[in-house]
């Protein structure tokens, strides 16, 4: 069909049926394109998860991508043998790399290493019950610059002209990032400020 400006368009989507999995749908209309996706999240209500943020501040121009990131959490999880998947909380320029599209929602709680609770049923986005201001050996890190490209609603922080929606994490051409946490503390609320991609950052990292 075809619509004009000032015309709703109603849509109805169903939810998977497997825990940890997603719906997506594209609608175009002209020049725009805009995405939706509903998950499903843990399916048995009781699945605890953890999250913490990295003892080190890697350099975000080496990740080479959101998966390099991910790396780079892996890698602060087994040297603390935590065992597990993890990957972090970053956002690449695609949708499909939005951090709210990348670490799904495979859990019910989520819990710092230390056991505190940060959030219940997907409740990452927005005021979080705990600071995440734990580092994966379990000592709290006060203060830190966390790389991310993430808005408060985990979204790629890509709207901004300035930024040239260049959150690409590829070397050189890495552009400057939105970050979570703040320089005095690692807040229970998001908050943001610039900072470079080409310098070092701290990560959230969240367990699959």
């Amino acid at each position: 069909g075809s619509v004009q400006n000032g015309d709703t368009v109603v849509f109805y989507m169903t939810a998977p049926a497997t825990g940890n999995s997603n719906h997506r749908m594209t609608i175009t209309a002209g020049a725009m394109t805009s995405y939706w996706r509903v998950w499903t999240g843990d399916t048995t209500g009781t699945a605890v998860k953890r999250v913490f943020v990295t003892s080190t501040d890697p350099n975000g121009a080496s990740f080479g991508g959101v998966s390099g990131s991910d790396t780079a959490c892996q890698s602060h999880a087994a040297a603390a043998a935590l065992g597990g998947t993890w990957k972090a909380i970053t956002s690449g320029i695609t949708e499909a790399e939005y951090a709210i599209n990348r670490v799904g929602y495979n859990w019910s709680e989520l819990r710092l290493v230390d056991g505190t609770t940060v959030a219940y049923a997907g409740g990452l986005w927005g005021t979080l019950l705990s600071p995440i201001a734990k580092t994966e050996t379990g000592t709290t890190k006060a203060s830190a610059r966390v790389l991310s490209g993430t808005a408060a609603n985990g979204r790629s922080y890509s709207g901004v002209s300035d930024l040239s929606n260049l959150f690409n994490w590829t070397g050189a051409t890495c552009s400057a990032t939105y970050m979570q946490g703040n320089s005095s503390s690692l807040s229970v609320a998001i908050t943001q400020g610039y900072w470079l991609c080409q310098s070092d950052g701290a990560l959230y990292c969240i367990e699959q």
